[in-house]
C-alpha cells in the first residue's frame, strides 16, 4: 500500500490505534509504502476465500478502519492499494463499499472481499 500527505509517526500511531501492525514503512518519492498486518490480538484476522484457513493479512474491515482513520486526521491525503485509489476521503466515501463487494476468489467459489474475514463484521 502507498500513503501520500501523512507523516509516519501519525502513520504509526494511527495504526497501532485501530489494532493493527505496519511493515515498513519505506520513503518512496514524496510517500510512503507499507503493508497491514494483523494485531498481536488478531481482530482484523482475513481468512483465505477459497480454503477459508486464516492468514497473515488484515480483513476489508479492519483496513477500512485503517483508512477512516487517516482520513479523519488527514481528509486530503491520498492512499493506493491492489483495490483501489482514494484520493482523499470523498472518493474514499464513494468507492469503499465497490471494493468490499469485489470477488477475490474465482469464478467456481465467488467470495466478497468483505466477507472474507474472521472478525466481528464478516465471518465467513
Amino acid at each position: 500500500m502507498l500513503i501520500w500527505g501523512i507523516g509516519e509517526l501519525d502513520l504509526q500511531g494511527i495504526a497501532q490505534q485501530v489494532g493493527v501492525q505496519l511493515v515498513g514503512p519505506e520513503s518512496v518519492g514524496r510517500g510512503l509504502r507499507f503493508t497491514l498486518r494483523p494485531g498481536d490480538d488478531r481482530k482484523w484476522q482475513r481468512r483465505s476465500a477459497t480454503s477459508g484457513r486464516r492468514i497473515n493479512a488484515v480483513c476489508f474491515h479492519g483496513h477500512k478502519a485503517f483508512m477512516e482513520a487517516v482520513f479523519a486526521l488527514y481528509p486530503e491525503a491520498r492512499i493506493k492499494s491492489v483495490m483501489a485509489d482514494y484520493r482523499g476521503v470523498e472518493e474514499f466515501n464513494r468507492q469503499h463499499e465497490e471494493v468490499g463487494d469485489r470477488n477475490i476468489s474465482n469464478r467456481m467459489r465467488p467470495m466478497s472481499f468483505w466477507k472474507a474475514c474472521d472478525c466481528e463484521w464478516g465471518p465467513i
